[in-house]
Protein backbone atom coordinates (compact mmCIF):
# COMPACT_ATOMS: atom_id res chain seq x y z
CA UNK A 1 0.00 0.00 0.00
CA UNK A 2 2.88 2.48 1.08
CA UNK A 3 4.50 1.48 -2.00
CA UNK A 4 1.79 2.22 -4.66
CA UNK A 5 1.03 5.34 -2.40
CA UNK A 6 5.03 6.56 -3.13
CA UNK A 7 4.64 5.37 -6.75
CA UNK A 8 1.16 7.66 -7.16
CA UNK A 9 2.97 10.64 -5.65
CA UNK A 10 5.93 10.03 -7.57
CA UNK A 11 4.02 9.99 -10.99
CA UNK A 12 1.76 12.34 -10.87
CA UNK A 13 4.21 14.58 -9.62
CA UNK A 14 5.81 13.66 -13.00
CA UNK A 15 2.79 14.41 -14.85
CA UNK A 16 2.26 17.81 -13.05
CA UNK A 17 5.50 18.92 -13.97
CA UNK A 18 6.90 17.30 -16.76
CA UNK A 19 7.80 20.50 -18.41
CA UNK A 20 10.00 21.66 -16.23
CA UNK A 21 11.52 18.66 -15.55
CA UNK A 22 12.47 18.38 -19.09
CA UNK A 23 13.81 21.66 -18.97
CA UNK A 24 16.12 20.99 -16.05
CA UNK A 25 17.25 18.03 -17.31
CA UNK A 26 18.55 19.90 -20.98
CA UNK A 27 19.73 22.43 -18.90
CA UNK A 28 21.98 19.71 -16.62
CA UNK A 29 23.41 18.37 -20.23
CA UNK A 30 23.83 21.55 -21.30
CA UNK A 31 25.63 22.69 -18.06
CA UNK A 32 27.75 19.50 -18.70
CA UNK A 33 28.46 20.36 -21.66
CA UNK A 34 28.86 23.99 -21.23
CA UNK A 35 31.76 22.77 -18.25
CA UNK A 36 33.88 20.31 -20.34
CA UNK A 37 33.83 22.40 -23.31
CA UNK A 38 32.33 26.00 -23.44
CA UNK A 39 31.07 26.98 -26.78
CA UNK A 40 28.84 29.83 -27.84
CA UNK A 41 26.03 27.35 -29.00
CA UNK A 42 26.19 25.80 -25.04
CA UNK A 43 25.92 29.04 -23.48
CA UNK A 44 22.97 29.20 -25.58
CA UNK A 45 21.29 26.23 -25.04
CA UNK A 46 22.21 26.74 -20.96
CA UNK A 47 20.72 30.66 -20.98
CA UNK A 48 17.80 29.43 -23.44
CA UNK A 49 16.29 26.41 -20.85
CA UNK A 50 17.06 28.30 -17.94
CA UNK A 51 15.11 30.98 -19.35
CA UNK A 52 12.15 28.26 -19.94
CA UNK A 53 12.43 27.04 -17.01
CA UNK A 54 12.00 30.64 -15.30
CA UNK A 55 9.02 30.99 -18.14
CA UNK A 56 7.35 27.67 -16.58
CA UNK A 57 7.88 28.97 -13.05
CA UNK A 58 6.47 32.28 -13.55
CA UNK A 59 3.19 31.65 -15.07
CA UNK A 60 2.57 28.59 -13.07
CA UNK A 61 3.55 30.12 -9.86
CA UNK A 62 4.40 34.21 -9.73
CA UNK A 63 2.33 35.77 -11.95
CA UNK A 64 -1.11 36.02 -9.96
CA UNK A 65 0.49 37.16 -6.91
CA UNK A 66 2.65 39.60 -9.00
CA UNK A 67 -0.32 41.08 -10.49
CA UNK A 68 -2.10 41.47 -7.17
CA UNK A 69 0.63 42.89 -5.45
CA UNK A 70 1.53 45.38 -8.25
CA UNK A 71 -1.72 46.64 -8.86
CA UNK A 72 -2.59 46.84 -5.08
CA UNK A 73 0.58 48.63 -4.50
CA UNK A 74 0.90 51.34 -7.59
CA UNK A 75 -3.21 51.93 -7.75
CA UNK A 76 -4.18 52.27 -3.99
CA UNK A 77 -7.60 54.33 -5.14
CA UNK A 78 -10.15 53.07 -7.52
CA UNK A 79 -10.20 54.66 -11.00
CA UNK A 80 -6.54 54.46 -13.57
CA UNK A 81 -8.12 51.65 -15.73
CA UNK A 82 -6.25 51.98 -18.37
CA UNK A 83 -3.62 51.94 -16.76
CA UNK A 84 -4.84 49.09 -14.48
CA UNK A 85 -5.22 47.43 -17.69
CA UNK A 86 -1.94 48.09 -19.04
CA UNK A 87 -0.77 46.81 -16.15
CA UNK A 88 -2.44 43.23 -16.25
CA UNK A 89 -1.77 43.18 -19.74
CA UNK A 90 2.25 43.55 -19.30
CA UNK A 91 2.44 41.39 -16.23
CA UNK A 92 0.22 38.62 -17.43
CA UNK A 93 1.44 38.70 -21.16
CA UNK A 94 3.85 40.48 -22.26
CA UNK A 95 6.96 38.98 -19.71
CA UNK A 96 5.91 35.44 -20.49
CA UNK A 97 5.73 36.04 -24.07
CA UNK A 98 9.16 37.80 -24.10
CA UNK A 99 10.50 34.89 -21.71
CA UNK A 100 9.42 32.28 -24.01
CA UNK A 101 10.86 34.33 -27.15
CA UNK A 102 13.74 34.40 -25.35
CA UNK A 103 14.27 31.09 -24.49
CA UNK A 104 13.43 29.35 -27.56
CA UNK A 105 15.18 32.12 -29.39
CA UNK A 106 18.55 31.17 -27.51
CA UNK A 107 17.85 27.64 -28.07
CA UNK A 108 17.13 27.80 -31.69
CA UNK A 109 20.51 30.60 -32.00
CA UNK A 110 22.18 27.41 -30.34
CA UNK A 111 21.25 25.25 -33.01
CA UNK A 112 22.20 27.51 -35.40
CA UNK A 113 25.55 27.98 -33.67
CA UNK A 114 26.05 24.30 -33.86
CA UNK A 115 25.03 23.68 -37.67
CA UNK A 116 26.80 26.44 -39.03
CA UNK A 117 30.18 24.87 -38.29
CA UNK A 118 28.68 21.90 -40.54
CA UNK A 119 26.88 24.05 -43.40
CA UNK A 120 29.28 26.92 -43.79
CA UNK A 121 32.67 25.90 -44.08
CA UNK A 122 35.29 28.37 -42.35
CA UNK A 123 37.29 30.59 -44.39
CA UNK A 124 40.91 29.61 -45.09
CA UNK A 125 39.55 25.91 -45.02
Amino acid sequence: MLGQGIFQLIYFTYLHNQLVIGFLLTAGVALYALIKKPTRERVFWFVGFLVLMLHFEYQKHIVADLADQTIATLFLEEGHYRFRWLTQVFIYHAIPLVMWLVGWGSVILGLWESLKHDIIPAKGH
